[in-house]
């Protein structure tokens, strides 16, 4: 892809370019429309007034389950006060004024767009708008041709003595190394156990994996939130090349990462738990191992989990429901406990069929109360205005403390998004990579 490709649209010279260019396209439209002053003051009044009753009715009906910021009204009432102006002015203007009326609509939305994507900082240039899982993707076969070029360095043989001399300046000489940086690759991790329904996984493979004799290397399971793409840590969050960074540092050595799908769809909210929803949380501790350590020999659990927002709450109940499987977590800003939409009567409706008792056996503070979790390890990291995530964390990490865990908190200032967890990988990776090498080469934390 070209550099157009890989502008950001979350920071520098584009979003202020989107919001200059709105600015100079309202303005136009309201001088062409100044004749009807009254009807532009009377549109303006109401679009703020219906913008208002909007965001009451949202918040007390809780019509939708996803926090954001109250200024996405203003960006969404900016498109529809530009309607209205195009409106108004269409039919008495000439052509090239309903043209720039109609481009006045056209950028209005193109900054509210931009300004919601800023916030979340979703899609970080236009290769992650148009679809790209990664910088650095391959395709399943050419994962298996670079293995299978590793394997034939390997047992490459000397040359014999009917190999003359001339024959051997000519022929190529073998690369040094196959990569030098690691590869992600999209894949199926078949759910033959638990039977949910998901989309494929993304899995990044180190620099190493590709060498031979291949080591066998360490997972972290990388769980996204809700709504989601499974791609979201690698398209979003960079996680591949933060990785890939780690590597550098450490002669190609990095652990697999594993992104599955824990929530079936785009929309879907499991929270990481089996329910008439799907067996998530079979899937996750049964299946994907199952599958990570066949597809790509990787060692076998215990294994670390990490994720964001749903994700980091998912990290921390399938570490302590399954201790087994998984001997280290990473939360990034999660809740405190299982809940679809910050709605606990519909997560005991739709999780737990109205059980108190399964929802005990899936809240991270009653099961830390339960047991030992010693040998185990906890990283929290939220941002400081993050009120919800932050007071978990908190009781979390302090109730991990208690249960024998060795834990790190980190509270720093950020927002609930991706600019933010990228940075929380960053600072964790290192510690998270010291838990199976015993290690810690590379200082963690911010």
């Amino acid at each position: 892809m070209g550099a157009a490709s890989r502008v950001s649209l979350v920071a520098g010279w584009f979003p202020r370019a989107v919001v200059a260019l709105t600015i100079v396209a309202l303005a136009v439209g309201v001088v062409a429309a100044r004749r009807r002053w009254r009807r532009l003051a009377y549109l303006a009044l109401g679009v703020t007034a219906a913008m208002v009753v909007l965001a009451q009715v949202v918040a007390r009906l809780e019509l939708i389950a996803y926090t954001y910021p109250t200024s996405f009204y203003v960006w969404i009432g900016l498109v529809v006060f530009a309607t209205g102006v195009a409106t108004m002015a269409w039919r008495p203007s000439g052509w090239w004024r309903r043209v720039m009326a109609l481009g006045a609509v056209v950028v209005s939305f193109l900054m509210a767009a931009t300004l919601i994507n800023q916030h979340y900082a979703y899609f970080p240039t236009p290769a992650a708008l148009f679809g790209q899982v990664a910088i650095d993707e391959i395709s399943p076969s050419h994962m298996v041709a670079l293995a299978r070029m590793a394997s034939a360095r390997a047992v490459a043989k000397p040359p014999t003595a009917d190999e003359t001399a001339i024959e051997l300046a000519t022929a190529a000489p073998p690369p040094k190394k196959l990569r030098d940086h690691g590869a992600v690759v999209t894949v199926d991790l078949p759910a033959r156990h638990s039977g949910f329904a998901h989309r494929d996984a993304v899995v990044y493979l180190p620099p190493v994996w590709f060498s031979a004799p291949r080591p066998t290397l360490p997972v972290i399971m990388m769980l996204t939130g809700t709504p989601s793409l499974v791609s979201d840590w690698t398209r979003a969050a960079h996680a591949d090349q933060i990785a890939d960074e780690y590597a550098d540092h450490h002669h190609g050595w990095a652990p697999i990462l594993v992104f599955p799908d824990p929530n079936g769809s785009n929309l879907g909210d499991t929270e990481c738990v089996d329910s008439r929803q799907g067996k998530a949380e079979s899937y996750l501790t049964e299946d994907v191992p199952a599958d990570v350590v066949a597809l790509f020999g990787s060692a076998p659990p215990q294994w670390a989990v990490a994720g964001l927002s749903e994700g980091g709450m998912c990290a921390a109940l399938l570490t302590l429901r399954h201790p087994e499987v998984f001997s280290a977590f990473a939360d990034f800003s999660g809740e405190p406990g299982p809940v679809v939409g910050h709605d606990k009567a519909a997560t005991m409706r739709l999780l737990f069929a109205g059980s108190k008792d399964a929802w005990r056996d899936h809240d991270p503070l009653t099961l830390l109360s339960r047991r030992r979790y010693d040998g185990h390890s906890a990283w929290f990291e939220v941002g400081a205005d993050d009120r919800g995530p932050l007071a978990g964390a908190r009781r979390l990490n302090a109730a991990a403390i208690e249960a024998g865990m060795t834990t790190r908190l980190v509270i720093r200032s950020g927002q609930h998004n991706f600019t933010f967890w990228s940075e929380a990988f960053r600072h964790a990776l290192p510690w998270l990579a010291s838990r199976f090498t015993g290690t810690e080469s590379v200082a963690s934390g911010p």
